[in-house]
């Protein structure tokens, strides 16, 4: 089971937008322009915000371009 999401805080106590946190991983949320908007949850590999914040920027500007596509499901 896993553990319950919560909004990932910025140095000045502001919520970052589409970064959350669960059981010590970011998690990227996202409005799939591919999927008729339908909002996807991406476990990310970054260690700091700095990061997960690049690793989400680069799946969006992926799926915009079209260089990475959807997951299924």
């Amino acid at each position: 089971m896993q553990g319950k999401r919560s909004r990932v805080l910025d140095s000045r106590g502001r919520a970052v937008p589409g970064i959350y946190r669960r059981d010590g991983h970011y998690i990227a949320g996202y409005r799939c322009p591919q999927s008729a908007g339908k909002w996807r949850m991406v476990t990310l590999k970054a260690e700091t915000l700095t990061e997960a914040k690049r690793e989400r920027a680069a799946i969006l500007s992926g799926l915009r371009d079209g260089s990475t596509r959807a997951p299924d499901g």
